[in-house]
């Protein structure tokens, strides 16, 4: 009763009007090749939204249920792709009537679609079962699929039309490797062979879009760079999390190097949605956390990072300080030392930020401007003289002009309801301008709907020194105590210490109430394990071993497979304490929440049991066969 008092009192105080609607939560854009039309993917809508951005008004209206996250326009402009993210689809809308002609199966949470106009493919990044779709267009059938490294979200594919580059957006290893990072797979854009697996810099997750410069030497990603090995005590200059802008040699099919979007004492946090010049000399990212959007010169830069820097940008700063074009000037490998620097790219001036509601940069929160927050995907115009950015939370396309990023426009795709509290929770979530310099948001180190950064983190909250892998936020408030050894009693309290310890901020009582609702609100993803919906015949198998054979019910109880109790299951690391004990972890969609244990040195479920159970402390598993593990896992993964 009293929990239900708090939240009936918290929407009162929180919500304004009760929700009244449909939100409008527009993700992505594409303008028609004439440039007259914009059409958004409006994502709680299930829609697609005509925009005129001459007039400035939403002229259609188009159904597309599902979820519908990225857009791909044919070369004729007459077929707009719509990915589903919630329907496993792709939809094909006739852009004379508006009507979907077709609705093409693919995997599992679709998200980003690359389009090669030539040869009439689509390629989609399928999240949830860490595969890329490869579709005929004319005969609006996929041809196969391609199994990539871990939940793909972007793509994009060279002019050539030979290659397509995808982007995994989480980091996947061993957490206790520091060399653990997100990778850009290069494959055959003809019979999806890999070409080349990329690492990024150590850290390196979250990865979005991702786009090819128009000459096919150049691919540009942007994604987080967690300094995930040291303590979390601040977070000044990085300490935690900074973000990136990747170049990629394709020529080579290399990383060619990393760039700072922050500065010494403003974060960039959340880049997400990139937009790339005709003549491939500027790119524009959202900085999504922050409610901004960044122009770089990329021309330069490239030009740059092989050490062609011009004598005023490699001139000397004093004997106590060190200029780094200097030293990529001397020898142009130092470039790879850059993704620590957090002022090479303003210092060259090749970064300028603008805010999407045209407010002051600095520290100031964008509640006035509701229009402006959660910028992600981009487009420009056909002219490349206006940005089209849809703001997720804002409900709006918002129109920048590209020589002075200044806001032109402001167009509402459709009319968005007073928020209520767990929208609200929603936004404070994933709004970095509630920490302190814009560093990180929460949704920083638990991505995808509070899921988990694939990393781990020396929090202090249990001392230092003893890093624990990140971990998916979804029923947490159902599995109190929190935290691997059960430090915060409850998530509630967990999430008031977030704000506090991690955000470094203080925020209103409402503002965590929020978010507790939110995280309450989440459920897990249908499980892409599943065959039908149902176990599988190995899954099966698996059942009855972790049922019997294994003991593994023994501890994982319950809805949540958890008996919410600490032991010693013989997975002490170096740093840990002997009287540390850890709680037993629940198994809801651990397909998807790797690395496991309480330091995340395993990076797959085989490794938890052929490496870190011998003992058989945590199951009784060192006597399987191979196959009988293989059952147990398979299990396991349609949890």
């Amino acid at each position: 009763m009293s929990r239900l008092v708090v939240a009936l009192s918290s929407l009162v105080v929180l919500g304004g009007a009760a929700w009244g609607g449909t939100y409008r939560s527009p993700f992505s854009a594409v303008p028609s090749p004439d440039g007259k039309l914009v059409y958004v993917a409006d994502h709680t809508a299930d829609c697609v939204a005509v925009i005129d951005p001459a007039a400035g008004k939403k002229t259609a209206e188009w159904k597309a249920a599902g979820g519908p996250v990225a857009l791909a326009l044919s070369a004729d402009g007459k077929t707009l792709y719509v990915t589903l993210q919630k329907a496993n689809a792709v939809a094909a809308l006739d852009t004379g009537s508006g009507k979907e002609v077709k609705r093409i199966p693919v995997g599992f949470r679709p998200a980003g679609v690359a389009i090669a106009p030539k040869s009439g493919r689509l390629f989609v990044c399928n999240m949830g079962d860490s595969t890329l779709s490869v579709i005929d267009a004319g005969e609006a059938a996929e041809k196969f699929r391609v199994k990539c490294v871990r939940e793909p979200m972007y793509a994009a594919v060279t002019p050539d039309e030979a290659r397509v580059v995808v982007a995994n957006s989480l980091a996947f290893g061993p957490a206790t490797e520091s060399s653990t990072s997100a990778s850009v797979q290069v494959l055959d854009a003809k019979e999806g062979k890999s070409g080349s697996t990329i690492r990024l810099p150590g850290g390196s997750t979250n990865c979005h879009e991702v786009r090819v410069s128009p000459d096919g030497k150049w691919a540009y990603l942007v994604h987080s760079v967690s300094r995930f090995q040291v303590p979390t005590t601040q977070l000044e200059r990085g300490w935690m999390n900074t973000s990136a802008l990747s170049v990629i040699d394709l020529t080579a099919n290399e990383l060619y190097a990393t760039m700072l979007l922050d500065s010494i004492d403003l974060g960039a946090a959340d880049p997400w949605g990139l937009a790339l010049s005709a003549d491939g000399k500027t790119l524009w990212v959202s900085l999504s956390g922050c409610h901004e959007v960044a122009r770089i010169d990329v021309a330069r830069l490239v030009e740059m990072l092989g050490g062609k820097v011009p004598d005023n940008y490699a001139r000397s700063l004093g004997s106590a300080n060190i200029n780094p074009w200097a030293e990529v000037k001397k020898d142009p490998k130092y470039r790879f030392q850059l993704v620590n620097d957090l002022m090479a790219m303003y210092f060259a001036e090749l970064i300028v930020r603008y805010p999407v509601g045209g407010r002051t940069l600095l520290y100031l929160h964008g509640a006035d401007r509701p229009f402006e927050r959660g910028p992600r995907g981009l487009c420009l115009s056909p002219d490349g003289k206006q940005l089209y950015v849809p703001t997720y939370y804002g409900g709006a396309l918002c129109v920048l002009d590209t020589e002075t990023g200044n806001l032109v426009k402001n167009i509402p795709v459709g009319e968005q309801p007073e928020p209520d509290v767990v929208r609200k929770g929603e936004i404070a979530f994933h709004d970095a301008e509630l920490c302190f310099q814009k560093w990180q948001s929460c949704g920083t180190c638990h991505p995808n709907q509070a899921r988990m950064d694939g990393l781990r983190w020396d929090l202090l909250n249990d001392g230092m020194g003893n890093h624990k892998r990140t971990r998916s936020l979804v029923y947490s408030h159902e599995t109190a105590p929190v935290m691997a050894m059960g430090v915060r009693q409850t998530a509630e309290v967990a999430v008031r210490a977030g704000f506090k310890f991690i955000l470094f901020a203080v925020v209103p009582e409402e503002t965590a109430s929020a978010v507790d609702l939110y995280l309450k609100s989440l459920k897990a993803d249908p499980n892409p394990n599943l065959v039908g919906g149902k176990l599988s015949p190995a899954a099966e198998r698996g059942k009855k071993l972790f049922e019997g054979k294994a003991d593994c019910a023994k501890c994982h109880t319950g809805p949540y497979y958890t008996d919410l109790k600490a032991y010693d299951v013989g997975t002490l690391g170096p740093y840990d304490r002997p009287e540390n004990r850890f709680y037993t972890p629940k198994l809801t969609e651990i397909y998807r929440t790797a690395p496991y244990l309480h330091d995340g040195r395993a990076a797959t479920l085989e490794e938890v049991f052929t490496l870190w159970n011998k003992e058989d402390k945590h199951g009784v598993t060192s006597k399987l066969s191979k196959e009988e593990l293989a059952d147990l896992v398979a299990y396991l993964n349609s949890l």
